[in-house]
């Protein structure tokens, strides 16, 4: 452990207090979002959420409904308008050609 790294709060002596942490650099976000996307900050979120269950292979089509593809085709929105929907264990998952 570096020195100027606090000590977590169960090996502090007790009554000790915590200094608080140095601000750290934010964690920059990716430029671009894709267009289904309303915002960079949403896809973010997204990606946040995404990352506790995604699996090899996983893309945001995945997640996405043949009613939202076909949404976002008619605004041309979509990037992969040829994204199927398949039936797999029983939850309905996109998959889009590479």
């Amino acid at each position: 452990m570096r020195k100027d790294t606090p000590l977590p709060s169960w090996l502090l002596p007790i009554g000790a207090k915590r200094k608080p942490f140095k601000q750290q650099k934010p964690i920059m976000m990716p430029v671009k979002h894709p267009a289904c996307f309303e915002s960079k900050r949403q896809y973010g979120q997204y990606r946040v959420l995404a990352q506790l269950t995604a699996t090899d292979g996983f893309t945001f089509c995945t997640d996405c409904t043949s009613e939202y593809r076909d949404q976002m085709k008619a605004q041309g929105r979509c990037k992969y308008p040829d994204t199927r929907f398949v039936l797999n264990n029983g939850v309905v998952t996109g998959r889009r050609t590479k």
